[in-house]
């Protein structure tokens, strides 16, 4: 077996694995304090972590030949991009910013090393190994920052609606418009500056296949 097919089969196992059990608890735990499903399923996905492993994980589904058509969207170059950017920024945020306070407990140890250590290592190296397509060009960096713009969007509509938001450091309630900014200007350097390698990468297989 190719060094790509094993970091794909590693790679959606991996994410399969731990999100089952992350949406199995977290919809558990949320419903468990009074909530609806769909209230809980909100909730869960209020946190970057969720959604970017959810989107590398389509990502890994495009690229199965049955799959292709119906996950069309997936496979477009800037879906991809923008997964590997959010993907390593997961890791980066939460190393630097959140590990020295989060402490899970029993699986959820497992599944959180998988989150936010393991997926963010495999996804971009089986992009680079098997999946680069060289279709990327510098126009699609800016395209990458659409859906963490959205989720953004997202976040916020529902912290004004339930004061609840995923992360201290984005919660505009109690910092201010002022006070997250700075965290939002990073975020969006940063996908733009590994949007940009991703293109980078691309445009070199291209280039020297």
């Amino acid at each position: 077996m190719s060094v790509g097919r094993t970091l794909f089969y590693a790679g959606l196992m991996t994410g399969l694995f731990a999100l089952s059990i992350r949406y199995t608890l977290h919809i558990q735990e949320q419903m468990a304090l009074g909530k609806s499903f769909i209230d809980a399923l909100a909730h869960l996905f209020s946190f970057f972590t969720i959604v970017m492993n959810t989107l590398v994980v389509l990502c890994y589904l495009a690229s199965i030949p049955f799959l292709q058509k119906t996950l069309a969207f997936f496979r477009r170059p800037f879906v991809v991009g923008t997964a590997i950017a959010g993907i390593l920024i997961v890791m980066i945020v939460y190393h630097l910013l959140l590990s020295a306070t989060h402490n899970p407990t029993g699986i959820s140890v497992l599944t959180n090393l998988c989150l936010h250590y393991i997926a963010p290592v495999l996804f971009p190296l089986w992009w680079f190994f098997e999946s680069r397509k060289g279709t990327m060009n510098w126009q699609l960096v800016p395209a990458m920052t659409i859906i963490p713009i959205l989720y953004l969007v997202w976040i916020f509509s529902r912290g004004a609606i339930t004061n609840e938001y995923p992360y201290g450091f984005l919660n505009v309630a109690e910092k201010g418009v002022a006070g997250v900014a700075p965290t939002l200007i990073v975020i969006t350097l940063l996908f733009i500056v590994f949007g940009s390698i991703v293109v980078f990468f691309d445009k070199r297989y291209t280039e020297n296949p």
